[in-house]
């Protein structure tokens, strides 16, 4: 009986030794918030931003917008939520976009050569979240998006 109590108590502490998963998030929300838990977080530096017909990317719907400060750099931020009003997706638009180039260089020295030719893609591999950085165009401005595990990374 004590070998028995102490076997089960060497598996129980053998147990919590374990690493624990990393949290999916993206800086001060956790996936799956809704929108007035993220606008809670934010402390009020968002502000509401409904979208409108072309404000989806990869099904999720824009619902928040606003200026954060991350990683030491401004950013335009947007806030997708699914379809059930559960944050899936940030994009984050650098206010200086000469920046662009060094966030593809930091994204690179972080996670590794890119998935895609044309843009970064990775997937973090302590969380399973999607990152996807654009390149400087004329199309338009650089943008960084980290996406909930499970949505599909690729924008285009």
């Amino acid at each position: 009986m004590k070998t028995l109590r102490a076997a089960i108590a060497f598996v129980a502490l053998a147990a919590l030794a374990l690493p624990a998963p990393a949290l999916a998030h993206w800086s001060f929300t956790r996936w799956d918030m809704t929108p007035e838990q993220v606008m809670a977080a934010s402390k009020g530096a968002l502000r509401s931003d409904p979208g409108g017909m072309g404000d989806r990317i990869l099904k999720q719907n824009r619902r928040l917008s606003g200026p954060v400060q991350f990683e030491g750099q401004a950013y335009q931020a947007e806030f997708y939520f699914s379809d059930a009003g559960k944050l899936t997706l940030v994009r984050l638009t650098p206010k200086d976009q000469t920046q662009c180039r060094v966030l593809m260089e930091m994204f690179t020295a972080r996670y590794g050569k890119s998935s895609n030719q044309y843009h970064g893609e990775w997937t973090d591999p302590r969380t399973g979240d999607r990152v996807f950085q654009s390149k400087e165009s004329s199309y338009g401005p650089c943008h960084t998006t980290y996406n909930k595990a499970g949505l599909p990374i690729s924008l285009y």
